[in-house]
This record gives structure tokens, C-alpha cells and sequence, in this order.
């Protein structure tokens, strides 16, 4: 009787140790788990976006050079001036933009231009730098002095123009970002005194917020 009662004691012990032993060994575990809970597994992709990521407006400013062709050649040898741009990130890689200013015609006469250009540039490779193709379509006013030169003017106007600019430019990168641009410009899409095309330049840099 004694040696069972010993046997059923010395049993009990033992399935108290192996108890105490596995609940030791789970407590580290469990308190690993919930510490590693918010860690992202190794290899898995880093989404982290920077205050510069986040920025979709800017406020540039472009030096822009037109050489033109055909009969506004005949007066003018090439335009320059400064242009205001505006531009908003649709996408890190896609941008609509608004750009106005004044061109000054040097040659013979004193033609100017007040273009009022909208458009979109798309950032070919990198999707917030690099080389971009863009477009432009809006009004040129022509301010022409009272001669015409084959342009379809009236002598001292104002006239508006429709124009069109494509091309494609490199902007260095969104931390510097100065750009340059060339473009064809077509500059009175439709006008019955023939089309006037110009070979477009520019350089600007970008305040972005």
C-alpha cells in the first residue's frame, strides 16, 4: 500500500516538472512573437515616402529663347524672355503645367509675344526626374508695331494666336531641380498668312511645396 501511494506521488512530481518546463520555454516565445508583431519580415518591400514625395505643386521660373522660322524670320531674329510656370504632380510621373510671360523680339521690328501656354510634361524613366516629353497648347498674342510681315497682323495689334509646343526636356533631379528644355513651337496653328514655327529653349529651376 505504502509503495503505491509512493509510486503515485513520485508520478505526480514528475508531470508537475514536465508541466513547469514546457510553460517556461512558451513564455519566451510568446513574448518574442509579440515583440517582433510590428517588425516587417526580412525582404519585405519598404514603403517609406519622404516630405519631399509628398510635395505636388511648383512654382518655377524658365528663361525661354525662340528662334522662328519661316516669315516671322523675316522681321525677327530670335525672342527671348522670362516665363512664370506653375505645375501640379497628377502622378510622381505625370504633371500639368501652366506657364505665361513676355518675349521680346530682336531684329528689324519690335514684335513681341504673350504667350499663355497649358500643358503636361510625363517623366519618361524616373518617375519624379530624368528626361520628360511634354506638350503645350494655348494663346500667343502677338504685339506686332504696324507692319505686316506675312503673319496675317493689322498695323499696331494685339492679335491672339493659337499655338502648339512639343518637345522634351532633362530636369537633373526633384532635390535639384533645374531643367532644360527644346521644343518645336508652333505659333498661329490655323492663320491663313501662313504658319509661323519657331525652335524652342529654355531653362528653369523649380520651387517646389
Amino acid at each position: 500500500m505504502r509503495s503505491e501511494a509512493k509510486r503515485l506521488l513520485a508520478g505526480a512530481a514528475l508531470t508537475a516538472c514536465v508541466l513547469a518546463t514546457g510553460t517556461a520555454s512558451a513564455q519566451p516565445a510568446g513574448a518574442s512573437a509579440a515583440a517582433n508583431a510590428g517588425t516587417p519580415a526580412a525582404g519585405a518591400p519598404n514603403d517609406v515616402r519622404t516630405d519631399q514625395d509628398e510635395k505636388r505643386w511648383g512654382l518655377g521660373l524658365d528663361a525661354q529663347f525662340v528662334i522662328p522660322t519661316g516669315n516671322l524670320s523675316n522681321a525677327v531674329s530670335v525672342f527671348v524672355g522670362p516665363l512664370v510656370r506653375i505645375g501640379y504632380r497628377v502622378t510622381p510621373a505625370l504633371e500639368l503645367t501652366g506657364r505665361t510671360g513676355f518675349l521680346f523680339g530682336a531684329g528689324d521690328l519690335a514684335v513681341k509675344i504673350l504667350p499663355i501656354w497649358a500643358g503636361a510634361r510625363y517623366f519618361v524613366l524616373d518617375p519624379s526626374a530624368g528626361l520628360y516629353v511634354g506638350g503645350e497648347l494655348g494663346m500667343n498674342l502677338l504685339m506686332t508695331p504696324g507692319i505686316d510681315f506675312g503673319i496675317g497682323s493689322t498695323p499696331s495689334s494685339t492679335d491672339p494666336r493659337l499655338g502648339l509646343n512639343l518637345g522634351a526636356g532633362y530636369q537633373i533631379s526633384r532635390d535639384l531641380p533645374i531643367d532644360i528644355r527644346a521644343q518645336a513651337m508652333f505659333l498661329n496653328i490655323g492663320d491663313s498668312g501662313g504658319l509661323s514655327v519657331g525652335i524652342g529653349l529654355s531653362a528653369g529651376y523649380t520651387f517646389q511645396f
